[in-house]
Formats: C-alpha cells, structure tokens, sequence
C-alpha cells in the first residue's frame, strides 16, 4: 500500500500543467534558473529513472534540499513532525471516546431527543470546515471570555529552555525538568485538539450509533432482558462493546481525516507542525518539500491503517488474515 501510494504521489506531481513541474510551480523564473533546478532536482532524466530514484530516495527518508531554505527536507520534516503527534495524540484522545460515548448514547435512544441532537451534532461538525470552528473558538474562549490562549505555541515550545530531544515538547519540557513549559504547551493546545477531537468524534459517533442499533436487535439482548439484567447494562456493557469492535478499523482509516484537519487546524493556530509545512511548502512551491511532506503522510497513514487492522483482529477472534 505504500508503494502504491508513493507511486500516487510520483504521478500526481509530475501530472501538473505544463511539461515542468519546476516552471509551472514558479512561471515567473528565468529559464535559465529553471533549468538548474530541473537539474538539481533531476527532473530532467528519463521519467523511469526518475521513478526509480524517488523510490530509493523515498524509502530511505532522503527528499533532498528544499530550495527556499537550502535545509535538508527531512531534518525540516523531523523539526515539524513533533508538534503534529502532540497535536494528533490529544486530538484522538479527545475525539474517540467522545465519538463513542455520543454514538452509543445516541443508539441506545433511537430516534429520541438526544438521538437527534447529537445526529444534528454529527452532520453539523462534518460540514463545518474545521479551520471555521478553530476561529469561532478563538473569538470566543480567546478574545470573548479570556480564558485560554488563542496563539503562540511557538513562544512555548519553540524556546531554548529545555533541551529538543525528540522534538516532542511535551516529552522534551519533561525530560528537562522543565513541568511549568510541559503545562503551558498542554494549554495551548486545549484548542486545536478539542477542535480537531469533535471532528473525530462526528465521524466515529454516527459508526457506533449505527453498530448500537444492530446489536440491539440481536438475540443475545432480548436474552439478556429476559434474565431481569438492567438496562444500563445490557446497553452500555453487553451491547457498547460489540458496537466499539467493528468500528477499530474506522478509527484507524480516520487518521488520514485527522492529518488532513492537522493541516488547517496547524494554520489557524499557528503550529509549526508537519501540516502547516506542508501549507507553506505548497504556498511557497518549495517542491522537495512538497513531495517529502506527502511522502510521509502516506507512510503514517498505511501504518496507522495496519496497525488497526492488527487490533480488529486481536479484539475480535472471528476475524483471521
């Protein structure tokens, strides 16, 4: 899956308007500047040499030098990849239980008030761009009530206070000894990761609500009740539990959704993390940086996508590969 998604992004990028990427992405240029960049990226090579190197370079994480910093592309993907998994980690811890507490809540009262409000809910955030809710968000705990801080991540964790040893400042600030940063860095981040976690939550609500309605309806429920067990448990114990299962493996595919509401969420709160790279990169038609970028999205994606795929079958004994 990885091959064939690198080779996705090989073809994608190579597909843009015009006979050169390099021309295209700066029209403006003398043609004598875009020919040593053609050179330098290799793009003036026969297109199956090319391919075969962007594999090489690809699996071996080497994407070059960027042309707007002259960095290493992956030492600058290494500097932004800390702040996204502090942003996606709380994002999830946020987004999947909340998903599931209100899918389940809203199965075990089909067609109630509270099954309505939060199928309302589950469209609503779906269709509101997230970057929309991080800016609404902001208007009001920000610049309304003044109870959190809308920006300036980077004033926290992007200091010479402690020592970078993994790029993930929650991580680093503590290894430092550093727990008043640790806890300035959390509060900059209650925003975003709230923002991108009811985005999550939409998504896997509406699976759970769907998997509580069919497990409602099967056998073992009415069993169950016929023994006297409560309500409560039967819903939220018997049937919560079969609901949760099936819905591993949507978890895993909403990681990709994540990354993509990493990249707006990371603009409109000013992270320097991997999507807001990714942002200045396609702005600033920084190629190398462009390609390593969505590179790496991939691999994280297939990787996260496997790795569910192993816990479906670890959770459920029915299912073998």
């Amino acid at each position: 899956m990885v091959w064939v998604l690198v080779t996705l992004v090989f073809i994608l990028l190579r597909v843009l308007p015009g006979a050169n990427p390099v021309s295209v992405m700066h029209p403006q240029m003398p043609e004598i500047y875009v020919q040593k960049i053609t050179e330098r990226l290799g793009l003036d090579r026969p297109l199956f040499e090319q391919y075969i190197n962007f594999l090489i370079d690809s699996f071996s994480l080497d994407f070059g030098q960027s042309y707007q910093t002259n960095m290493e592309v992956s030492k600058e993907i290494q500097l932004a990849f800390g702040p996204t998994v502090m942003l996606g980690f709380f994002g999830t811890l946020i987004g999947i239980p909340l998903g599931i507490i209100l899918g389940a809540i809203a199965g075990a009262n089909r067609e109630g008030l509270k099954d309505h409000l939060i199928r309302m809910y589950t469209i609503g955030i779906y269709s509101i761009p997230i970057f929309l809710v991080g800016i609404f968000m902001q208007i009001v705990f920000s610049y309304i009530l003044d109870i959190l801080p809308a920006l300036d991540i980077i004033q926290a964790g992007g200091t010479h206070e402690f020592t970078h040893y993994t790029e993930i400042w929650v991580i680093d600030t503590l290894l430092s000894g550093r727990p008043d940063l640790t806890l300035d860095i959390i509060i900059h981040l209650i925003m975003p990761s709230v923002a991108l976690g009811m985005l999550i939550a939409g998504v896997i609500a509406r699976q759970v609500r769907t998997n509580m309605i069919h497990q409602l309806e099967q056998d073992y429920v009415h069993f169950s009740r016929s023994r006297g067990i409560p309500e409560l448990t039967v819903k939220y114990k018997y049937c919560l539990k079969n609901a949760v299962v099936p819905t591993i493996g949507l978890i895993s595919l909403q990681f990709a959704l994540l990354l993509a509401g990493a990249i707006l969420t990371e603009t409109t709160f000013n992270i320097p993390g991997l999507g807001r790279y990714l942002y200045h990169a396609i702005q600033n038609k920084d190629f190398p940086a462009v390609q390593g970028a969505l590179v790496i999205f991939v691999i994280i994606v297939s990787v996260i996508s496997l790795i569910g795929d192993v816990l479906y079958a670890v959770l459920d004994p029915r299912i073998t590969y």
